[in-house]
């Protein structure tokens, strides 16, 4: 894990939102078909990926999947181009959680909206 005294990389080129695939049947994050879609990006040469951004439905989610999409992407990811993590939230408290839970699992930023 890396701590908050180690600078995080320079951020340039495109830096793409994931979508986040759901089981048609249990509505559950489909993870078997976001890693593979976090691979593809990667391989296609992005230069950074976000996850729990608006385009990653992110307001669909519960706080423990947050949680368990920002771990599973930063992983997937295992440094091979930066990683932003979406931490907007309906309040503050959340925000500041969401936003420091990704410091933890290691990703390289966060993406940040004013709580509504």
């Amino acid at each position: 894990m890396p701590s908050s005294s180690q600078p995080k990389r320079d951020l340039q080129g495109i830096v793409v939102p994931l979508l986040t695939p759901f089981d048609a049947e249990s509505l559950d994050i489909a993870f078997d078909a976001l890693g593979p879609h976090v691979d593809h990006l990667i391989m296609a040469d992005v230069h950074g990926v976000t996850a729990n951004a608006r385009a990653s439905e992110f307001y669909h989610l519960d706080d423990a999947e947050r949680r368990a999409v920002a771990e599973f992407v930063v992983e997937r990811v295992a440094g091979r181009v930066p990683v932003l993590i979406g931490v907007g939230s309906s309040g503050t408290r959340n925000t500041i959680a969401f936003a420091r839970h990704a410091e933890v699992v290691g990703a390289d930023g966060v993406m940040l909206m004013a709580p509504f």
